[in-house]
């Protein structure tokens, strides 16, 4: 954990859903909040340019000090997609439905980036995952995720054979709909959905989850981050079409038999920018009711 202080000589820029009117409104408001006090606030590439807030390049948005996320999980993830693994602090702001990654409140935004001015706020470092596609044994692509890594069938209708690994072991083989590989953070997301174990933020580990595995017998697992896990699907489909590998709700890829899909800790961080007095077991009360008996 580290204090956080917003700098005058360095850039800020808003993520933001363009299509909904909220958060269009918060963004004028945040960018006339800051400017009046002298800071540079700057729209994040690919999206409509907020009033009073230039778009920025991709290069100069990861060159930014501070990354203002204004809408839900979906919102946060797509800021920190385009860093491309840059280790920038993002600050999340809730106008979505759930907000894990966003939990501070629409009325609370002012009054935390006044904190951030102050140099009250703290970041938070949390674990990525790197990844590498590979076909034919020949990289195809690098890419970086927060929340998960999801091998799935797609819109096919047959169950794909899956291929599990941890380091030079292999693991197991399963048939399933798929496989979900969550970090610390992104075990509250479509892990927990498919039935995976929680992780504590500071778990030196990620969630490895079947999807509607065809057995009794398979289980979730909770694996080091120490060594890579590498997928692959082992059996064929009509169409040779195996599945598609999902990033952090963002389809990448098709897969085919044999293709390698490589998980590892990425070297850097990610940065969650938070007031100190927000924690972990706070947002799982709040946003799942964890631990109520209902």
């Amino acid at each position: 954990m580290k204090h956080f202080k917003i700098n005058k000589s360095k850039s800020l820029s808003i993520i933001y859903r363009s299509n909904t009117d909220k958060a269009v409104t918060m963004g004028e408001k945040i960018v006339k909040f800051f400017t009046q006090k002298g800071f540079s606030v700057y729209t994040g590439p690919d999206q409509k340019e907020i009033k009073g807030a230039p778009l920025q390049s991709l290069q100069e948005y990861k060159k930014s000090q501070l990354i203002i996320a204004l809408g839900g999980d979906g919102t946060y993830l797509r800021a920190n997609r385009l860093l491309e693994g840059a280790s920038v602090p993002i600050l999340g702001i809730h106008l979505g439905s759930l907000g894990f990654l966003t939990p501070i409140r629409a009325e609370e935004a002012i009054s935390v980036l006044n904190l951030a001015i102050k140099g009250e706020l703290v970041m938070n470092p949390r674990s990525m995952i790197q990844l590498e596609f590979k076909r034919d044994n020949k990289s195809l692509f690098k890419s970086y995720c927060l929340n998960d890594v999801v091998v799935e069938r797609g819109d096919q209708s047959q169950l794909i054979h899956l291929s599990l690994s941890l380091g030079n072991s292999w693991i197991t083989n399963a048939k399933a709909d798929g496989i979900v590989v969550a970090t610390p953070l992104g075990s509250t997301a479509y892990n927990l959905a498919v039935g995976g174990p929680l992780l504590h933020s500071q778990s030196k580990s990620f969630a490895v989850s079947m999807i509607a595995p065809h057995a009794l017998t398979t289980r979730p697992l909770v694996l080091p981050e120490t060594e890579a896990i590498k997928i692959s699907i082992v059996n064929n489909t009509p169409l040779h079409i195996c599945g598609r590998l999902v990033v952090d709700g963002k389809i990448l890829t098709q897969v085919l038999c044999k293709d390698e899909v490589i998980l590892k800790k990425a070297k850097q961080p990610h940065w969650l920018v938070r007031p100190p007095s927000i924690e972990d077991f706070q947002i799982l009360r709040e946003k799942l009711n964890f631990g109520e008996r209902l």
